[in-house]
């Protein structure tokens, strides 16, 4: 055994040792008198070795390795390492799992931390001889779906004996410093070690678990001493919660119905189809128009009900980061990948702070392949704000959709969702939709909630309604709501609240 890392006084009881047995045989031939103490010595000897390499095998990690693999020498193999993002962690653990219980033969598990990578362990080269000892690895909790999560060790071996593919020694771990899992394998050949790592890195994105799930980026800032926010650290990938958007509480006129549902739904479930005929599966539409008029909520409303597709969102400054972003949506796909209010980052050149995200963002929606079936959807609430070359390049966005204030008839269907909860049964709906005129979808939901708070206080039961029933709402409780709503400037009002009576229908 060559665990030349043990410190020099004890390898010095381990020659003392060996020295022992026949200097103990000699004193038993030669004298009687000292015969005992040669017994003496021979049998302390004994002891001790025996403790060595009983207790070296118990104790050390490269000595139980070893064991495992049938007393192995393990510096005739070769290690490999493969490093990816922190956040792929539970994928890359539970394919190196499914790979180790495959392939014949039997998967011994040995669970330790350590500091040293594969490499050094297989030729017992540890910064301390306390390192090669077996110890417990942390175990830290991680999101397997959301609102659930399961625990993981920092790190674990695999010992396996017997396999005909030459893969010895197979181990997942993470990186203290830079958060990231590792894959290392200790393998006979690198032809070995890359069909291994092939087989693992496939397994691990077929039986992902954000596949076909609905997904949100965030980014771990990097922070200097002076508490700056200098740069975006480590990328995270977690589970939003579902959303459930029916058809029956999606209000849109035809026509956008229409363009979605050939655009989105039917050319997702045919693009098999599509992608024979020579149709590209790449796709991006753009949706803009005032604010509260329905375009987030039509975002819910088309991945809530887009299925067998992983769908990435992504707001504010982690759409600076558009690269991972895309390598995610790659890796995953058929992805989804929605951008809101993009012309905070992607602005127009003249007046951009961030061109290189809006460089990024141009390359990626060009380098995907025209059979990926990536489909990109970015809303806006400032149209003449968005880059050009994002805007009006068919290449990049293939459908363009306005979201104004509802028609009358919309705003009616609106008014009656809204009123679902309440009892509505002696309002006069056409008037309440006649004062609505101008008004977007979330100033009527805003104006039926102050209606209702309006009524509450009337009626005496602002803390509690004693008898649960719902508040009888009528005319005069939305007079008063709207009045309250309109009441510091037509202006402001329009701009802020979503109201603008002046609107044609």
């Amino acid at each position: 055994m060559n665990y030349h890392r043990r410190t020099p006084w004890y390898r010095l009881l381990v020659y003392g040792a060996l020295l022992a047995l026949p200097v103990g045989g000699v004193v038993i031939a030669t004298s009687e008198e000292n015969a005992a103490g040669g017994v003496a010595a021979i049998v302390v000897a004994l002891a001790f070795l025996v403790y060595h390499v009983v207790g070296e095998a118990t104790v050390r990690i490269d000595a139980r390795l070893s064991r495992l693999l049938g007393n192995r020498d393990l510096r005739k193999l070769t290690a490999f390492a493969k490093s990816f993002p922190g956040y792929r962690y539970v994928d890359v653990f539970r394919a190196a799992e499914r790979f180790a219980a495959s392939g014949g033969g039997r998967a011994v598990v040995v669970e330790s931390h350590h500091d040293e990578d594969l490499n050094a362990i297989v030729n017992s080269q540890f910064y301390a001889d306390a390192n090669a000892r077996l110890k417990p690895p942390r175990m830290a909790p991680r999101d397997v779906a959301y609102h659930e999560e399961h625990f993981f060790p920092s790190d674990r071996f695999w010992a396996l004996p017997g396999r005909t593919d030459g893969i010895a020694i197979l181990r997942v771990r993470t990186n203290d410093y830079s958060g990231e899992v590792i894959l290392e394998m200790a393998a006979e050949s690198a032809e070995a070690a890359e069909r291994a790592t092939e087989a693992i890195v496939e397994d691990s994105i077929a039986h992902s678990i954000y596949k076909n799930q609905l997904l949100e980026i965030a980014f771990e800032p990097g922070v200097n001493d002076y508490g700056e926010v200098e740069s975006n650290g480590p990328i995270r990938l977690g589970f939003k919660k579902p959303v459930t958007v029916t058809a029956e509480d999606i209000i849109l006129e035809d026509e956008i119905k229409e363009t979605l549902d050939r655009n989105v739904f039917r050319f997702h479930e045919s693009r098999e189809l599509l992608a024979r005929h020579g149709v590209p599966l790449k796709k991006g539409l753009l949706f803009y128009g005032p604010p509260g008029t329905g375009k987030t909520f039509t975002c819910q409303y088309i991945y809530a009900n887009s299925a067998e597709v992983t769908t990435i969102v992504a707001t504010g400054h982690t759409m600076q980061q558009i690269k991972p972003i895309c390598a995610i949506a790659r890796m995953l796909k058929p992805s989804l990948v929605v951008l809101e209010d993009v012309d905070l980052v992607f602005a127009a050149r003249e007046i951009n702070l961030y061109s290189s995200a809006l460089g990024d963002l141009m390359d990626e929606m060009d380098g995907f392949q025209s059979d990926d079936p990536i489909t990109f959807l970015l809303t806006t609430n400032a149209l003449d704000r968005v880059e050009a070359a994002i805007k009006d390049r068919p290449g990049r966005i293939n459908q363009v959709i306005y979201f104004g204030p509802p028609n009358a008839d919309l705003r009616k269907q609106y008014v009656e969702r809204y009123l679902r909860p309440y009892d509505g049964s002696g309002l006069d709906l056409d008037a309440i939709v006649r004062m609505t005129k101008g008004a977007s979808q979330a100033f009527i939901k805003e104006l039926i909630f102050r209606a209702v708070q309006v009524r509450l206080e009337r009626s005496g039961a602002v803390a509690a309604n004693a008898n649960g029933t719902p508040p009888k709402l009528e005319d005069d409780d939305f007079e008063t709501a709207i009045a309250e709503l309109t009441r510091f400037g037509e202006d402001a009002t329009s701009s802020i609240m979503g109201f603008n009576p002046g609107a044609s229908d």
